[in-house]
């Protein structure tokens, strides 16, 4: 039987591209010093017992109210769900090192919602009139909130892209086969 270049694709492993693993293990470690120093102010703040760790979160939270401001719940929500996103980021890898199939649509999932998580958290800063960040020159916003931010973003849109198009390249054919009349006699 010959191949055909659809049974060679289904055949083969699917790998996460190298600029993704490496995304998702960087992010990865970013959200942990991100989500423990909301999830452990105040103690994390320039005057708590833990601030020394977290220097440079203590410029952003001049640039960010939000970060500064232990009541604030929604931060506190993002913050746990970092750690979900931390955990599928890291499982993603794991998955692809071992040549599992399923790293792809792992990595799929965390993408989409890292790259909502992101636009919801722009857009909530956005519909507050730029509640917590409206005191910056433009740019400071520029510089230390928007571009930064972006790359959770971008990296994860670029995932989502890369992602979708190796599980359509894998997908069974659904084209109905072509059949050859039979000449009737």
């Amino acid at each position: 039987l010959k191949k055909t270049n659809r049974d060679i694709l289904d055949s083969s492993p699917m790998r996460l591209p190298w600029w993704l693993n490496l995304w998702l293990v960087v992010s990865s470690l970013i959200c942990i010093v991100d989500a423990t120093f909301v999830l452990l102010r105040p103690r994390s703040l320039p005057f708590g017992d833990l601030g020394w760790l977290y220097k440079p979160w203590h410029t952003y939270i001049e640039v960010d109210f939000r970060y500064n401001d232990p009541e604030d719940e929604f931060v506190v929500v993002q913050s746990m769900l970092n750690m979900v996103e931390i955990a599928l980021n890291l499982i993603a890898v794991y998955l692809d090192f071992k040549n599992s199939k399923l790293s792809v649509s792992l990595a799929n999932t965390v993408c989409n919602f890292t790259f909502y998580k992101t636009v919801m958290y722009f857009s909530m800063e956005w519909w507050s009139g730029w509640r917590f960040t409206k005191h910056n020159p433009p740019q400071t916003l520029l510089l230390m909130y928007i571009l930064p931010s972006s790359f959770w973003i971008l990296f994860p849109f670029l995932g989502l892209l890369a992602t979708f198009r190796m599980m359509m390249s894998h997908l069974p054919d659904t084209q109905p086969k072509a059949t050859k009349k039979r000449k009737v006699k």
